[in-house]
């Protein structure tokens, strides 16, 4: 099995319904906290969210950084700032 390669890709969009359930807060943020960190997401990488819970752009950004701080043990701030700054 090869791994994906973001050589090629210039931007990429992940929108994600029932971002704000459990499986979003679990898996898939801490999922792609460790792809930023490890330099594997496109420069034109965005996180689009959706959920039943309404919240502002900001408030969204906040609940992402949030959850990533609880499920991941070593967060670097410098680069969740980055990461938070591509959701949306």
């Amino acid at each position: 099995m090869s791994s994906m390669s973001t050589d090629s890709l210039e931007s990429f969009s992940l929108i994600l319904f029932g971002a704000t359930g459990d499986l979003a807060k679990l898996k898939i943020f801490p999922a792609v906290y460790d792809l930023h960190e490890r330099g594997q997401l496109p420069t034109g990488f965005a996180l689009i969210g959706s959920g039943r819970t309404e919240y502002s752009q900001e408030q969204f950004r906040e609940y992402v950084a949030q959850q990533i701080r609880q499920q991941v043990h070593s967060v670097q701030e410098e680069n969740l700032e980055q990461l938070v700054a591509r959701i949306h």
